[in-house]
């Protein structure tokens, strides 16, 4: 089945007029209003059907401020798309390496180290 979502409504200029129709996008494709067409996602994004957009993929974050995806540090994680910032790690969890979805238990014969998540002794 090819899912298509409705995207840029009707978008209204200062003066109420319209200036543009419903366009289309097919399943994994974003509309993209600066450009005005269906895009696919970006590097470090995923297309959410339930919110029909691109979100960042688990294991990154959105920075608000370049508008990109950054992957989250070591001893930090995030598990699902659209995070705005990471988790650290719970206790008894490590995350050694950066860009994860989840943190991993620390061994039976080992401690976590405290408060960075990142590493076991």
């Amino acid at each position: 089945e090819n899912f298509t979502a409705q995207r840029a409504a009707s978008h209204l200029d200062t003066n109420g007029a319209k200036l543009r129709e419903i366009e289309s996008c097919e399943s994994g494709l974003s509309y993209r209003l600066p450009v005005q067409k269906c895009m696919p996602c970006a590097d470090g994004h995923v297309y959410v059907e339930s919110s029909e957009q691109c979100l960042c993929e688990g294991g990154r974050w959105m920075d608000s401020k370049s508008d990109t995806c950054v992957r989250c540090t070591p001893g930090r994680y995030t598990d699902a798309p659209g995070a705005y910032s990471c988790k650290a790690c719970p206790s008894d969890t490590y995350q050694p390496e950066a860009g994860q979805q989840r943190c991993v238990p620390c061994p039976t014969d080992a401690q976590c180290v405290p408060s960075k998540g990142t590493g076991v002794r």
